[in-house]
């Protein structure tokens, strides 16, 4: 098989007919990072008088993608815990956010899922570019085809999806993933300092970059399946009634604020925490999600 061929079992870029990618606006995300420990990196591994990554703060990385994200410089590790913990569902569970400018420029990242931060299982990657000649600093050179199950493989804006039902002979408890591990991958094909993937390739990436934003941009996880249901308490999806609705929605107190977004998943209106009734007589009729801290609730306007 050539290496066309092999490129082109894998999803392409955002946009493109059987790209995986997710736009941060889509409503099937339930929840985002709330918590984040990160350990920086060197700008550049192989000049330890180089300095460490610093580019953003930590809260950059919470939260809806916006852009703001924290770089975590090469060989980098960030930790992000979840409560609600991701759970198995049907599809994709959750997907990781990098700021890539363009589809051929991606900072890539190893993966892995813990119930407890003690046991890690990592997906399993595959890279099948070029592994023969370095992509430099600023070359636009990476293909998303030959990419899989790393993140940062679509441009910002576009989370790569992550689904737990790879990992299901791991032996870690995939109803309760409380923690993703993101790791830089050191975009060297030098033997001595490069990251390989799964199976086997020296992961092909801008490098060097020895800027303050090297390595890895961080710049959210969002949740496409949790459980609702925490040790302890339990906490109803359904938020907001009568539904349907015409003039006024009725909110359980919520200690978060919210967000209700159209079925293109634009944002309408930003709901203050604790609020218990909006005013919804000048809303058009159709379909809307409320965005809550514990999930979403899809409410029809009449």
């Amino acid at each position: 098989m050539t290496m066309a061929g092999l490129l082109a079992q894998f999803a392409g870029p955002a946009g493109t007919a059987n790209s995986t990618a997710i736009n941060y606006t889509s409503s099937n995300f339930v929840s985002w990072a709330k918590q984040c420990q990160v350990k920086r990196g060197l700008r550049q591994i192989n000049q330890p008088d180089s300095g460490f990554a610093s580019f953003g703060i930590v809260d950059d990385a919470l939260g809806i993608a916006n852009n703001s994200v924290l770089s975590l410089g090469d060989s980098g590790v960030a930790i992000l815990r979840f409560e609600p913990a991701i759970v198995n569902g049907a599809g994709w569970d959750f997907a990781v956010f990098e700021n890539s400018f363009s589809d051929n420029y991606l900072e890539l990242a190893h993966v892995e899922v813990s119930s407890d931060s003690q046991k890690w299982v990592r997906f399993y990657s595959q890279f099948l570019g070029n592994d023969t000649v370095q992509i430099g600093p600023f070359d636009d050179k990476s293909q998303a085809i030959a990419i899989d199950n790393l993140a940062g493989k679509y441009r910002g804006g576009f989370g790569t999806p992550f689904d737990l039902v790879q990992l299901v002979d791991s032996g870690i408890d995939l109803q309760a993933i409380r923690y993703v591990r993101l790791t830089d991958c050191v975009g060297s094909i030098h033997k001595l300092i490069g990251s390989k993937s799964g199976n086997g390739k020296y992961i092909n990436d801008p490098f060097p970059t020895p800027f303050a934003s090297s390595g890895f941009d961080l710049d959210a996880v969002g949740v496409l399946h949790h459980n609702v249901h925490m040790k302890g308490k339990k906490h109803e999806i359904m938020v907001a009634y009568p539904n349907p609705f015409a003039i006024e929605l009725l909110l359980s107190p919520q200690s978060s604020s919210m967000q209700l977004c159209n079925a293109s998943g634009q944002l309408i209106l930003e709901i203050e925490a604790n609020t218990q009734i909006i005013n919804t007589s000048k809303l058009a009729c159709g379909v809307y999600y409320l965005k809550s801290e514990f999930g979403v609730q899809q409410l029809i306007k009449l």
